[in-house]
């Protein structure tokens, strides 16, 4: 916190900067200099169209447990990056939790899309809206786990581990 601070002194308008120090703020759960900091900035976020400042921004405000906020600067990271499955989970469960249902259908279609292409970052509390589709759980849940367990190139992962499906031998 205290070194990107002084990141920020020397160039208070780079969002990188404003995003990570927000970040740091946030896992130290000092909100309220984050947001300060922050909102002081949304209009450079903007132009800059930062989707990584709007998702921080939301999820600072989503732990504080105001998922209107939450909400409102999750739907701006997504505009900015419609490909994020990750963005996409955080605006369809707060939707959910906040019971909006007025982009439900196309959201249910959105994830169909995301469950079959995306990589990482799809929640699977968004999959409950899918309960009668048991395969789109399960792909959901192995996103949800590579993205949570394996997230860095160098750990540990299912084949490192031994873990993954002995290949059947031929008979």
């Amino acid at each position: 916190e205290r070194f990107i601070g002084q990141a920020l002194n020397l160039d208070p308008t780079n969002i990188e900067y404003l995003s990570n120090f927000g970040e740091a703020c946030r896992r130290s759960r000092n909100f309220s200099v984050a947001v300060k900091k922050m909102q002081d900035a949304v209009a450079i976020a903007e132009q800059q169209k930062s989707s990584k400042f709007f998702m921080t921004l939301g999820n600072l405000y989503k732990d504080q447990k105001l998922p209107e906020m939450s909400l409102e600067f999750f739907r701006k990271a997504f505009e900015f990056d419609l490909e994020n499955a990750l963005l996409f989970s955080n605006v369809f469960h707060n939707e959910m939790v906040l019971c909006d249902w007025s982009e439900f259908e196309g959201r249910l279609v959105a994830m169909d899309r995301f469950i079959n292409t995306a990589t990482n970052g799809l929640s699977p509390f968004t999959a409950l809206s899918l309960i009668d589709k048991p395969e789109k759980h399960l792909r959901i849940a192995e996103l949800f786990g590579r993205d949570h367990f394996f997230q860095a190139e160098s750990a540990a992962t299912p084949q490192k581990m031994g873990l993954e499906k002995p290949k059947a031998s031929p008979v």
